[in-house]
């Protein structure tokens, strides 16, 4: 029961950032982002990792600890309405995929709390945008709070 509501919640924050890009001329930025974070508890890990990419480019995985007895939350998102769908990937030191959203969403959201202390990098990918050659600044946030 807890995890499905904490599910609905997520859900909820999903949204909201959804609906105050689109109040907003489609401008989401980092410190909205932030905010709606905030307002529910999250904390920002670090400042907001970005990179200019064209349709199915993606960064190369930033390299972060993640520790035991909190949760994560890493939003994907971009500045401008062009891109389509933005997936996040965590990978092992190796480069074999840890965790991956693999949801068709121009804002992801991926979750997870890591059974011990690990170091993992985290990469995004322009997965699909209306103009495919068409160079868009794609941005991740890391948030975290304590596991309840």
């Amino acid at each position: 029961m807890k995890k499905i509501l904490n599910n609905q919640c997520f859900m909820i924050i999903a949204a909201m950032i959804f609906f105050g890009a689109q109040k907003a001329n489609a401008q989401l930025t980092s410190s909205k982002v932030a905010s709606i974070m905030e307002n529910y508890g999250w904390t920002k890990k670090a400042d907001t990792r970005y990179a200019y990419l064209k349709e199915s480019e993606s960064t190369t995985p930033v390299t972060y600890t993640f520790y035991y007895g909190l949760e994560y939350a890493i939003v994907a998102y971009s500045d401008d309405t062009d891109v389509q769908d933005i997936d996040i990937q965590v990978c092992y030191p190796s480069g074999n995929v840890y965790l991956q959203d693999n949801e068709f969403d121009d804002i992801s959201i991926l979750k997870f709390v890591p059974p011990y202390d690990m170091n993992r990098g985290v990469k995004i990918t322009n997965y699909s945008s209306l103009e495919k050659h068409f160079t868009s600044k794609c941005n991740f946030i890391i948030f975290y709070r304590t596991v309840e």
